[in-house]
């Protein structure tokens, strides 16, 4: 992967840019950031014949989740977006209250995603949106920041982070 780094105008933020990274099969474990910069803990992605698993693990003291977000398809320009290009969690298929939580597992079912049979889908790509409130101080009463997932930096004029997930069929005779 490439790394640059790339200043957000609106933002005045630099952000640590990489190039889509390749399609490898396998666990994804990615960084869980809140607010912009503060690492909070990881989200994981597995599947298995059937379903897709992701998993929101927080690492940082004290904090604990709040709702969750998520979306995940086979092509990222039909992740719910505004008109300025801004994604919508709110939007997304996949939601749970996770209030007080440090760990959460959403399994959705692959046929959701447009994929009806992994043993000709292997390596395929799926791209993958987490977004999550976090609590910072773990008292679910201030502290709340906004959470993504994901080593790849979205585009627009807010931030966001998403990654690229390949099917695995590792488990495969």
């Amino acid at each position: 992967n490439t790394v640059q780094s790339v200043i957000v105008p609106t933002l005045g933020v630099a952000f640590a840019q990489t190039t889509e990274p390749a399609c490898t099969p396998g666990p994804a474990i990615w960084q869980l950031t809140a607010g912009q910069t503060i690492p909070v803990g990881t989200v994981t992605v597995t599947n298995d014949l059937t379903t897709l698993y992701v998993t929101y693990e927080l690492t940082a003291p004290n904090a604990v989740l709040g709702t969750l977000h998520m979306w995940a398809g086979t092509d990222l320009t039909n992740l719910p977006k505004n008109p300025q290009g801004i994604p919508v969690p709110g939007q997304f298929p996949y939601q749970h209250d996770a209030t007080g939580e440090t760990t959460y597992t959403f399994e959705i079912p692959l046929a959701n995603v447009g994929i009806v049979d992994v043993t000709n889908s292997c390596l395929i790509p799926l791209y993958i949106v987490t977004h999550g409130e976090v609590d910072t101080n773990g008292d679910e009463d201030g502290g709340g920041q906004t959470a993504f997932g994901g080593p790849i930096p979205g585009t627009g004029p807010r931030w966001w982070f998403y990654g690229k997930y390949c099917l695995t069929c590792d488990f495969l005779p």
